[in-house]
């Protein structure tokens, strides 16, 4: 491969692995979320 791939490579690869990073933190954000909507429902009386 030429040097020119290989820095579309590495690039991809930081791309892939900042795409990965920001679903995952999405979907911690999202969890949590529910978690702390489960919480304030099961405060509220019946």
């Amino acid at each position: 491969p030429s040097r020119e791939d290989e820095g579309g490579n590495k690039l991809w690869h930081i791309q892939a692995r900042n795409a990965a990073r920001g679903y995952q933190t999405a979907a911690t954000k999202k969890h949590h979320h529910e978690k702390l909507l489960e919480l304030e429902n099961s405060y509220v009386p019946s």
